[in-house]
C-alpha cells in the first residue's frame, strides 16, 4: 500500500495546480494535482497526458474516476465511493493508483480493509 505524506515515509511531494502555466512551473520531482470540481480537469488531464507529465487528479465520484482514467493519471485521489473507484481500477486494469485522502494516521487501517492502492494525507496536499 502506498502512503504519501506520512512524516516517516519519504515520497515525492504533490503540488496543487489550477492551469497549464502552473503545471509547467512544477519541478520534475513533484507531482502536480488538481481537483475536478474547480478546474478545467479535462483540459489539464489532456495536457498532462500529451506532455507525459506524471500527475494526480482528485475526483468526486466513480463516473469522474472513469472519465479521468482515460487520460492516464498516475494517481486518482478520492474521499467518497472509494470501493467503486478501486473496483473500476481493478476491473479495467488501470495503471492509475486509487488513493484515499485521509486526515489522520488511524484512517490507514480503513484503507487496508478496503484494499485500496494507498492513501495521501490531506495536509500533505496543501503544503
Amino acid at each position: 500500500m502506498l502512503v504519501f505524506g506520512h512524516p516517516k515515509i519519504p515520497c515525492m511531494p504533490f503540488k496543487c495546480v489550477a492551469d497549464i502555466r502552473a503545471i509547467a512551473q512544477v519541478p520534475s520531482h513533484t507531482i502536480p494535482f488538481f481537483q475536478t470540481y474547480n478546474t478545467d480537469a479535462f483540459g489539464l488531464s489532456k495536457h498532462c497526458s500529451d506532455q507525459g507529465v506524471k500527475y494526480a487528479v482528485w475526483v468526486q465520484n466513480p463516473l469522474e474516476c472513469t472519465l479521468m482514467a482515460n487520460f492516464k493519471p498516475a494517481y486518482i485521489l478520492a474521499e467518497n465511493q472509494l470501493e467503486e473507484c478501486q473496483s473500476i481500477a481493478n476491473d479495467y486494469l488501470l495503471d492509475a493508483r486509487i488513493l484515499k485522502v485521509i486526515e489522520r494516521e488511524e484512517e490507514l487501517e480503513e484503507v487496508l480493509k478496503l484494499r485500496l492502492d494507498g492513501a495521501v494525507f490531506q495536509s500533505f496536499l496543501w503544503l
